[in-house]
Order: C-alpha cells, then sequence, then structure tokens
C-alpha cells in the first residue's frame, strides 16, 4: 500500500553538529572517519553505549524525518 501526503514538504533541515535544537544527555561521542583524497578527519555521526543516555529534539510542525543506521541493539527512539 502507497501512501502519498500531497503539499508537504520539509522547511527545516539539522545536522547533528549544527547543533540547532539537540539535547545530548550522557556520554555521547563523534564517530570520526578520513576523507579520500584529503585524507582529512571529520565527524560523520554521533553515538552512544550506555544505558540511560538520551538524546532530545525539540521542532516546531507536525512532523520529523530522521534519518540515520539501524542497529539491532540500538535502543529506543520514543516520541512524545
Amino acid at each position: 500500500m502507497k501512501y502519498h501526503f500531497l503539499m508537504l514538504f520539509l522547511t527545516e533541515g539539522w545536522r547533528f553538529f549544527d547543533n540547532n535544537g539537540w539535547k545530548f544527555k550522557g556520554n555521547w561521542k563523534a564517530f570520526e572517519k578520513i576523507s579520500w583524497p584529503e585524507k582529512k578527519t571529520y565527524k560523520q555521526s554521533m553515538y552512544a553505549e550506555n544505558a540511560g543516555d538520551e538524546l532530545e529534539i525539540s521542532f516546531n510542525g507536525t512532523g520529523i524525518s530522521i534519518n540515520g543506521n539501524w542497529v539491532k541493539d540500538g535502543g529506543k527512539l520514543m516520541f512524545l
């Protein structure tokens, strides 16, 4: 079954490292990679390994799209 959302569009975008609207609680770390061919280190994403670590996102709107990696034992996503 396909769902269509007519007349809906993205009005804002954030990156973890822009620090807009993100609240990290606990021991979050940056995952770093080395670019090619420049061989410069850059932060690719953020991760946490401990129970109780949290990320809170505040936004104005009616919906949100979250992109990222999924891992089998990666914790929970809760919407309030």
